[in-house]
Formats: structure tokens, C-alpha cells, sequence
């Protein structure tokens, strides 16, 4: 992955974001089935991303460039197929750009995005490459605030109805204030990323390389 925060926004692991931040467990948006359809979509673009760099034309298309276009130009957690279909649009016509401009793309376009899937770079989980702080500040952030808002708009509500009287009221509510927390930091603090199996990868090839150094230190004695 890019960095912390990409396995941070492991999107099974976002609900429970939004749990520990609200401290209640009503779903209101599907992150992992938004995150899978916008990973599809923004893919082939971040492969032209990828061979913008490998071929020394990053100042043409550089990550800078690549967020103003993938970045979600609205928060619907109601309707977002809107955002997807609009997030579509802007990707196509970027890539049609880039193929007019960089004509030789269509001869080392293909054999590098073969490369990246066979590195594990897949279309459905593309969001967990994005550059780490875009991701979490204009991709997955804003849909977590949102969400957030709902949630506790939504308990405050409610506090407010079962109320027996003004002075419980201001208690109950004075103490879910106390309780919950910023979404960032609920983010930051998270683990369920180590459930992924990219995660596990890592886990896995750092043991590897334990169990490998051990055997020659062992073998050189």
C-alpha cells in the first residue's frame, strides 16, 4: 500500500469507524461497495498515472493532477451512482487526453498495467495506491464526516425524544458529547486493517525474511 493511512481506510473496516466515532452501530452508507466501484473506475487512470512517472512525463500528469480529477466533487451518501457517474466522465475524457498526447502509451500502456495486477494492484482495491494523506483528506474523509454527522445528528435526536425532562436532557446529551469522538481520530486509531490481506502480506514477507536472515546468521556461525 501507499502508506499508514491507505490500510487505515481498509474499507471493511470503515463502519466501525463511523461505531467508534458515534458510538452507534446504524449503517448509513456502504463504503466498501463505493470504494470497490470507485477503484474500478479510476484504475485505468492511475495506471496512466503509474507510466507518467516510469517514463519521465509526471509534470504532464503528476499525483497533484491525478486528485483534481479523482477527488469526488460531492458527499451523496444517499445517491452516490451520481458521483461515480459523474467521477466516470471526468476519468474518460482525462484518458482520451492522455492517449491523443502520449500516442507511444499504446505500446507500454498494457504491458505495465499487466505488471501492476500481477504485483497485487487490482482495480477493485486501486484506492489502497492513491497517495496516503489525498486519500484520507479528499477521498475517504469526506464521506466519513459526512456519515459521522448523520450519526450523531440521528442520536441526538433521539436522546432528545426519550427525555423525561429538560435537566436529563441536558445531562444525557452533555454526556454522548463527552463520549464520542472526532472521525480522524477514531481513523488513526483503528485496527481493523490488519484483517486485510494485503496486511498479511506484509506480515508474511517480514517473517519470511526473519526466518531467512536467522537461517544464514546460523549457518555463518
Amino acid at each position: 500500500a501507499y502508506a499508514i493511512e491507505n490500510h487505515q481506510c481498509y474499507a471493511p473496516s470503515l463502519h466501525n469507524v463511523c461505531v467508534a466515532a458515534t458510538l452507534t452501530d446504524r449503517q448509513v452508507f456502504d463504503f466498501e461497495n463505493f470504494l470497490k466501484h470507485y477503484s474500478i473506475i479510476v484504475f485505468p487512470l492511475f495506471v496512466w498515472n503509474v507510466w507518467a512517472y516510469r517514463y519521465g512525463r509526471y509534470t504532464a500528469f503528476s499525483m497533484s493532477d491525478l486528485l483534481k480529477i479523482i477527488a469526488p466533487v460531492d458527499v451523496n451518501l444517499a445517491h452516490p451512482e451520481r458521483t461515480l457517474n459523474i467521477l466516470r466522465q471526468k476519468v474518460n475524457r482525462q484518458i482520451a487526453r492522455l492517449q491523443h498526447i502520449f500516442p507511444e502509451g499504446r505500446r507500454t500502456y498494457a504491458p505495465l498495467r499487466a505488471q501492476m495486477e500481477q504485483l497485487g494492484v487490482t482495480p477493485e482495491t486501486t484506492y489502497l495506491y492513491l497517495r496516503g494523506h489525498d486519500l484520507v483528506e479528499n477521498i475517504i474523509g469526506p464521506y466519513l464526516s459526512k456519515a459521522c454527522e448523520v450519526l450523531r445528528r440521528a442520536q441526538e435526536r433521539e436522546i432528545r425524544n426519550l427525555a423525561h425532562h429538560e435537566t436529563q436532557l441536558r445531562n444525557e446529551l452533555a454526556g454522548y458529547q463527552r463520549s464520542i469522538q472526532p472521525f480522524e481520530q477514531a481513523l488513526r486509531h483503528q485496527t481493523g486493517y490488519a484483517r486485510s490481506p494485503l496486511y498479511q502480506r506484509i506480515q508474511q514477507d517480514i517473517q519470511a525474511r526473519i526466518v531467512d536472515h536467522l537461517s544464514t546468521s546460523t549457518a555463518q556461525k
